[in-house]
């Protein structure tokens, strides 16, 4: 089940320190690499120095990669982010939550997954790596043997030692740190929506509870982890309204799945997606065109034959459009009555070009002719949608105009 570990580390120690020098960087890789590799010989590296922060992140990198096989052990899947363990096998034994069959089944399985971890993080120093690389986050714990004199004068009990306080475990502290860097660089576009947003942040400080909170009671832990499943199903409840949140989501959601991918092929095509939605949601928004045809043209401006020539156009073309979306290469289904996307862009066409048809009426409608030319181009535009509207007011006044127009033609006018 164990992967095979690589002929040679590939350690990122090299890229901690940018400034440094080819022989000074070649220098620290070399003895991080004794570290991981010889631990019992090797000099540990100054407490805070950087040396420390550069080894740890190396013994962390090759953990995560010695400990895949960790994923296989899926019958011990207590939850999407709990694994089952000896000490939570025998709490939820006394709890009643499992049956004697049902632990003795799993605890074999549990206690070789945590051995094979155990001796991989003994093997890497990784307890001893964590306290060295953040020792400046530790105070200096007092000695509780030798009190202070005034307080012991006083009879002042010494206070307890943050050593006596519980602390997580250094690996845990490692996905913590990755999980919190995860959720940054998910909301690091100032577009991703404030829905989205919020329940990102929930769902981060949930897990980074889960992970670092020291009480390890059987009822804790199980509230905590209810926590990260109940904001875990709520983040998923987002709907993604632009390639910001797409980019958001998949910025969160890879780091926790890699792991558990089988394949390096697998693992490149989900980053290889990652990259194109973060290419894609960084482009900047081309603004959008509008919809209608009619506001894109300057019917003002135009001649009493610009009118003309545009209605005749609009309906010639957009009959052509309507008579095509009827055909049956813009339908689907068997019986063909839908439209698919050609005969929705036929019938959108169509029904552009008909309003534009009927803007130039308008405006000619409004317009006073001041030659025979003119009145008669006029009268041309407006006869056929008159009649074909059938409203007998304006029928009487076309015909009103018509008479006009042909009294005006009998003088000669």
């Amino acid at each position: 089940m164990e992967q095979a570990r690589p002929d040679s580390t590939v350690l990122p120690a090299a890229q901690i320190e940018a400034g440094q020098d080819h022989d000074s960087s070649h220098n620290v890789d070399a003895r991080i690499t004794r570290l991981l590799t010889a631990r019992s010989s090797a000099p540990l590296p100054a407490p805070g120095s950087e040396e420390a922060k550069a080894a740890f992140k190396a013994a962390c990198h090759e953990h995560t990669i010695r400990t895949q096989f960790a994923n296989e052990y899926l019958g011990l899947k207590r939850s999407p982010l709990e694994w089952w363990t000896a000490d939570s096998l025998g709490k939820a034994l006394e709890t009643g939550e499992l049956t004697p069959e049902e632990c003795a089944r799993l605890y074999p399985s549990a206690t070789e997954r945590e051995l094979r971890m155990a001796q991989i993080e003994h093997e890497l120093n990784l307890g001893a790596l964590h306290a060295l690389a953040f020792a400046e986050s530790y105070p200096v714990a007092v000695d509780e043997m030798t009190p202070d004199p005034a307080e012991e004068e006083r009879g002042v009990d010494a206070e307890p030692t943050a050593a006596s306080v519980a602390e997580p475990s250094s690996v845990f502290v490692a996905i913590a740190d990755g999980a919190r860097s995860a959720a940054n660089d998910a909301l690091s576009d100032a577009r991703v929506s404030p829905e989205l947003r919020i329940a990102v942040e929930a769902h981060r400080d949930a897990t980074l509870a889960m992970l670092l909170e020291p009480d390890e009671s059987n009822e804790a832990s199980n509230a905590r982890c209810g926590v990260v499943e109940q904001t875990g199903a709520a983040l998923r409840a987002v709907p993604a309204r632009s390639l910001a949140d797409v980019r958001c989501k998949l910025a969160l959601l890879l780091p926790e799945i890699l792991p558990d991918v089988n394949g390096s092929d697998s693992t490149a095509f989900l980053e290889n997606i990652r990259e194109d939605v973060d290419r894609l949601a960084r482009q900047p928004v081309p603004a959008p065109i509008s919809a209608s045809l009619v506001g894109q043209i300057d019917f003002a401006s135009g001649s009493i034959e610009d009118l003309r020539a545009l209605r005749d156009s609009a309906n010639s073309v957009g009959d052509a459009a309507y008579a095509m979306a009827w055909t049956g290469r813009c339908h689907t289904g068997p019986a063909g009555k839908q439209h698919n996307a050609a005969g929705k862009l036929m019938q959108w066409l169509g029904d552009a070009l008909a309003d534009v048809a009927d803007e130039a009426r308008k405006e000619a409608q409004r317009r006073r002719p001041k030659t025979p030319n003119e009145r008669e181009t006029r009268l041309t535009i407006l006869a056929g949608p008159t009649i074909d509207n059938g409203d007998p007011d304006e029928i009487a006044a076309l015909a009103g105009e018509m008479l006009a127009h042909a009294a005006a033609e009998a003088r000669g006018a």
